[in-house]
C-alpha cells in the first residue's frame, strides 16, 4: 500500500498535466491572465506539496525507497516542463520569457543525472539516491524562479524592480544547477571508484 507521503508525491506528478495545459494556453485565454492565474495556483500548490510530502514522510516515519525515487522525479518533471514551456515564444509571458541558456543548464543537469542513474544501475545493479544540500537548494531556487516568472506581471505592477529580481533568479538558477551537476558527477565518480576497490 502506498503511504500518505508517496500519495502526495504522486498527486504532484498527476497535476503536471493540467499545469502544462494552463501554461500552453497562457496567451490564448479569452479572459486576460485567466490561464496564467490557474497556472500560478497549481504551481504554488505543487511547490507546497514538495515540502509537505517530505515533512509527512519524516513526521510519520514513512521514508521509503519509492519516495526517494518519486520525489526528485516529480521535481524534475515539474521544473523541466515549466522551464521549457515558459521559454517558448508561443507560451512565454510577455517581457519575462525564460532565456534559452537557463533552460539548457537546468535541463542539462537533469539529463546528466538521468544518464548517471542508468549508469549506476548498469554498473552496480542498484541505485542509491542521496540528495545533497546543493541539490535541494537548486530545486528550491528553481521553484522560486518559476513562481516569480508566473507572477511577474502582477508583482511588477506593484514593485517596479521585480524584473531585475526575476533576472537574478535566472542567473542564480543556472549557477546552482551547474555546480550541483558538478557535485553529483564528483560524488558518483567517487562511489564507483569505491565499489571498484571493494
Amino acid at each position: 500500500m502506498i503511504n500518505i507521503a508517496n500519495q502526495i508525491t504522486l498527486l504532484r506528478i498527476l497535476l503536471v498535466a493540467p499545469l502544462v495545459y494552463c501554461l500552453l494556453h497562457i496567451n490564448n485565454a479569452v479572459v486576460p491572465n485567466q490561464y496564467r492565474h490557474y497556472a500560478v495556483l497549481l504551481f504554488l500548490f505543487m511547490a507546497f506539496s514538495d515540502f509537505l510530502d517530505g515533512f509527512v514522510a519524516r513526521r510519520l516515519n514513512q521514508v521509503s525507497k519509492l519516495g526517494t525515487l518519486l520525489d526528485p522525479l516529480a521535481d524534475k518533471i515539474l521544473l523541466s516542463f515549466s522551464c521549457i514551456i515558459l521559454a517558448t515564444e508561443h507560451s512565454a509571458i510577455a517581457g519575462f520569457k525564460v532565456p534559452f541558456w537557463v533552460v539548457a543548464v537546468v535541463f542539462g543537469k537533469d539529463i546528466v543525472l538521468t544518464i548517471g542513474f542508468f549508469v549506476f544501475l548498469w554498473l552496480c545493479g542498484r541505485v542509491k539516491v542521496v540528495p545533497n544540500f546543493l541539490g535541494k537548494s537548486t530545486t528550491a531556487v528553481q521553484l522560486i524562479m518559476i513562481g516569480a516568472v508566473l507572477t511577474a506581471p502582477d508583482i511588477t505592477s506593484i514593485f517596479s524592480f521585480w524584473p531585475m529580481v526575476v533576472k537574478l533568479l535566472w542567473i542564480t538558477s543556472a549557477i546552482t544547477a551547474f555546480f550541483a551537476t558538478l557535485v553529483y558527477i564528483h560524488s558518483g565518480s567517487r562511489y564507483i571508484e569505491e565499489l571498484g576497490r571493494a
